[in-house]
């Protein structure tokens, strides 16, 4: 966006070095005298705006229309379980490696997962009862 909802072209172009994106950014000067810039951005004054967009942003846009949906949301319903037990084994082995080398922190994930597996069947065999 440019001046009050215009639509602006952007002073460069860059593709980001460490993750596939386009990087635009907008002239400060154009920026300044949007009387919008408050909703569009929070950098200091006499600063431009600066937009990252990825490469799968078509994708993403297309996922976040169908979360919206009945059918969407349905799917997401889905995850729930798995998305519990991934955050379940992250907080179990904490967010960095605890080992040197791949082979170890496999086995280190593996024993996580496998302590998980055992605690939720136990779990439910109680609920059974």
């Amino acid at each position: 966006m440019g001046t009050a909802g215009s639509q602006s072209r952007p002073v460069q172009q860059a593709r980001l070095q460490d993750r596939p994106a386009r990087q635009d950014k907008f002239d400060p000067d154009e920026c300044g005298a949007c009387p919008l810039r408050t909703k569009c951005t929070q950098a200091a004054s006499g600063r431009g705006r600066t937009v990252s967009i990825t490469e799968d942003e078509a994708l993403q846009s297309k996922f976040r229309k169908l979360q919206q949906t009945g059918p969407g949301r349905a799917v997401l319903r889905q995850r729930i379980p798995v998305e519990h037990a991934l955050a379940h084994i992250a907080a179990r082995k904490g967010h960095s490696a605890r080992y040197i080398g791949a082979r170890r922190n496999l086995f280190e994930l593996r024993r996580a997962a496998a302590i998980q597996n055992l605690e939720s069947a136990q779990r439910l065999m109680q609920e059974a009862a």
